[in-house]
């Protein structure tokens, strides 16, 4: 079976532990909105699964400083206003 490779560097998974967008959001403490926003952006590594899913790299994920998000009313953690991830 073929691995995944990363969308934005062009390396394979392996040894690198690749999360659900539901896993990614609950681990970052982020909207679906903002982890679509930094996957094209460019600012997160992600695959595609050999099924067409998107998996996310956990380690380029949690490289995103927590300084840039922001707990919003609702408690749902959002970019902070014109900040981009590093």
């Amino acid at each position: 079976m073929k691995r995944p490779y990363c969308w934005g560097c062009g390396r394979d998974s392996e040894g690198r532990k690749v999360l659900s967008i539901e896993e990614a959001m609950e681990v970052a403490h982020i909207s679906f909105a903002t982890l679509y926003r930094w996957m094209r952006r460019e600012k997160i590594e992600w695959a595609y699964n050999h099924r067409g899913e998107r998996r996310i790299y956990r380690d380029s994920l949690l490289r995103v400083p927590a300084t840039l998000r922001k707990k919003t009313d609702n408690g749902v953690a959002e970019l902070a206003a014109g900040e981009e991830p590093a």
